[in-house]
């Protein structure tokens, strides 16, 4: 979900979970510098030729970059590899925390 859909109150959680990073870094990974063709056709009734696409780039091409598609959802400055140093932090700590916790809070016996 684009930031920019959450409330103010519950913006905090969109930080904080991993899939955020791990969405971004993918589609910054996947459609960076790369191009789709798209089948173009002919409307029988006026003759225009016209794109088969789900948007068509603002040259009218029947081409879409995938910078453009980044850029249509807003996510054409995610650093992908800080993204992917922040799952790598947030793996560590909570492997951490998982370990403190047992350390800590764990008895050995059954219950």
């Amino acid at each position: 979900i684009p930031d920019y859909y959450i409330p103010d109150y519950y913006i905090w959680i969109h930080y904080i979970v991993f899939q955020k990073y791990a969405f971004e870094g993918l589609l910054k990974n996947e459609f960076s510098s790369i191009s789709f063709p798209c089948d173009a056709t002919t409307d029988p009734t006026t003759g225009e030729e016209s794109c088969l696409c789900f948007f068509v780039d603002l040259n009218q091409d029947c081409v879409i970059q995938g910078d453009e598609v980044l850029e249509e959802f807003g996510y054409e400055d995610v650093p992908k590899w800080g993204w992917f140093g922040v799952l790598i932090g947030m793996a560590i700590f909570f492997h951490a925390l998982f370990f403190v916790l047992l350390r800590f809070f764990n008895t050995g016996e059954r219950k």
